[in-house]
Order: C-alpha cells, then structure tokens, then sequence
C-alpha cells in the first residue's frame, strides 16, 4: 500500500556581505563591561531617572 501525501513548505534566505572577518565574527552588541562602563559614565539627575517619576 504506496499512498502520496502532499506537502507544503516555506524556506526564508538571508543574504548579508561582509569584507573583513572582523565584521563576521565581532560583535555588534556590547558586552555586559561595555555597557556597565557606559552607564558608570552617564550622568542622571532626578528628572531624567525612570524610578522617580510616578
């Protein structure tokens, strides 16, 4: 007993050029001592600080 069953599919490409290794293998998002360097470095006062605001 041979039976067909039908089929369906979908395929997505992503296509993206880089001209150093560098570009393929760095990284694009900072690591967690970059941003906690940045956020030692910033400068908040009251009015701009989230947690007052209510």
């Amino acid at each position: 007993m041979n039976q067909n069953q039908a089929r369906a599919g979908i395929s997505l490409l992503h296509t993206e050029e880089f001209n150093s290794l560098h570009e393929l293998f760095g990284r694009e998002t900072p690591t967690r001592r970059q941003r906690n360097q940045q956020r030692a470095r910033e400068v908040l006062t009251v009015e701009e600080d989230p947690r007052t605001n209510m």
